[in-house]
């Protein structure tokens, strides 16, 4: 009975989100009431893995006791509601999954692409674009799939073939993460720099491009080393009895890109033309454009079945999410209104001061020792974000959001924890730091060398 007051206590907070936007009456206090019963539901729920979370909270006590500035009454209406817009789109863009799952659109994709992967270096370039324009559907659910299709298509089993299909596979998501405006930690990044967000997807997008010509370099080398064993046994025949006929394809690839460039253009233009904010933007127009895509399908049965399932069953499983964003938002408000970013900036200006650093270096870092702790993107991204928010340090937006977004990427290669890194793990039977921190460490350090060329040049 808990769970099934857990699940509609979710679709509450979303409506009353909603809800206080479109209309005058204050409906905050209830969306308080029922973000603090999620909160405790789930650290219910979480129990071991509730560390953080109550580490956060414990941290936040220990100020409410210590500074007067701070109102416990203000804490429990308003802390819940911090991070409200970053709640709701980890809730709302899953969503846009059931799309690219209502028809064979990947098999369409994968089937056109065989043409062209022919070579090691081809398989390798194209895995990581195919993983890189998923995700803007999938999220990180594009990993288990990309993995399925390059072990469905990569027969032989030694250190080239794993190194091909795995490290593909997390550099393509890892520097998604840079320009993909439908990614979650990115649009948070844009949104609390009031960065201009056609520049920064273009500079991100250059950014992902660099790193994907140094990842085909590397991965040159390490073929070149390992050798090229097992590449010819890679199959083009990607049809069976199970999948799309070949007529089917064009029309496929079509309603795909269509797709994409209306949900990308969709959130682009309403952002920059009606000036509405990023984190609004982009689950209302998956909302909407979810809604139409069924409707025009004529599987409205459909929608309402994906619906049911994913908030009467799927969201259950996102209890350690919920546990920790609504903690991290009770944890910044209570930063935000005692003052305590005044010892924030000035920690921040002691080490810019020294010679040769600046705030930028900084960043990666952050999000790297964060990520080590078994902290995701988005939640790093919110705890660095959401504290530098409290306080009134000039930033180059374009640069902060390339050096936080680049600390981002940075960290979901390099944490043995990460999402995709435990997920590739699961997979393909390799161990955890091999696949981060082994394969990818002299990679990332280039990549951040380049960033910070960069982020130099621009303050020169």
């Amino acid at each position: 009975m808990i769970h099934i007051i857990f699940c509609i206590s979710v679709v509450s907070f979303l409506l009353l989100h909603y809800l206080n936007q479109l209309i005058s009456f204050d409906l905050q206090i209830w969306q308080s009431v029922i973000g603090l019963f999620i909160l405790m539901y789930s650290l219910r729920m979480v129990k071991r893995k509730s560390i953080f979370p109550l580490f956060l909270l414990s941290f936040a006590f220990f100020i409410l006791i210590f500074n007067n500035r701070v109102s416990w009454v203000d804490v429990l209406w308003y802390g819940p509601l911090e991070i409200a817009n970053v709640i709701v789109l980890v809730l709302i863009i899953p969503m846009v999954g059931w799309v690219i799952k209502h028809e064979p659109y990947t098999d369409a994709l994968f089937i056109k692409g065989k043409s062209f992967l022919t070579t090691g270096v081809r398989y390798f370039g194209g895995t990581l674009a195919f993983t890189q324009l998923l995700s803007h559907f999938l999220l990180v659910g594009c990993v288990p799939l990309m993995y399925y299709f390059a072990n469905s298509n990569v027969k032989n089993d030694n250190e080239t073939i794993h190194y091909l299909k795995n490290t593909s596979i997390l550099r393509g998501f890892a520097i998604a993460t840079l320009w993909v405006v439908t990614i979650p930690s990115f649009s948070y990044a844009v949104e609390v720099s009031g960065a201009p967000l056609v520049s920064v997807m273009i500079q991100g997008f250059i950014a992902a491009s660099i790193a994907f010509g140094i990842s085909l370099i590397f991965y040159r080398v390490k073929e070149k080393k390992l050798g090229r064993e097992g590449l010819e046994a890679m199959t083009h025949d990607l049809l069976s009895e199970n999948q799309v006929v070949p007529c089917n394809v064009n029309k496929l690839l079509l309603e795909f890109f269509l797709l994409f460039i209306l949900f990308v253009g969709l959130s682009i233009g309403l952002h920059v033309y009606a000036a509405l904010p990023l984190l609004t933007v982009v689950p209302l127009v998956t909302l909407v454009g979810v809604t139409v895509y069924f409707f025009l399908k004529k599987a409205f049965g459909e929608l309402m079945q994906n619906t049911k399932q994913y908030f009467f069953h799927d969201v259950s499983k996102k209890t350690e999410e919920l546990s920790i964003y609504f903690s991290v938002g009770i944890f910044i408000y209570v930063v935000k209104v005692s003052g305590l970013g005044v010892l924030l900036i000035e920690a921040i200006n002691v080490i810019s001061s020294l010679k040769f650093i600046n705030v930028y270096m900084l960043f990666p870092f952050l999000m790297i020792i964060l990520g080590f702790l078994g902290l995701g993107p988005l939640t790093s991204m919110i705890l660095v974000g959401g504290l530098l928010q409290t306080v009134s340090i000039d930033f180059i937006p374009e640069l902060f959001v390339l050096s936080i977004t680049v600390g981002s990427a940075m960290s979901t290669m390099l944490s043995p924890v990460s999402v995709p890194v435990v997920m590739i793990s699961s997979l393909s039977s390799r161990g955890k730091w091999e696949l981060s921190v082994g394969n990818n460490w002299v990679y990332s350090f280039i990549i951040y060398m380049m960033a910070q060329m960069y982020i130099l040049v621009w303050l020169l």
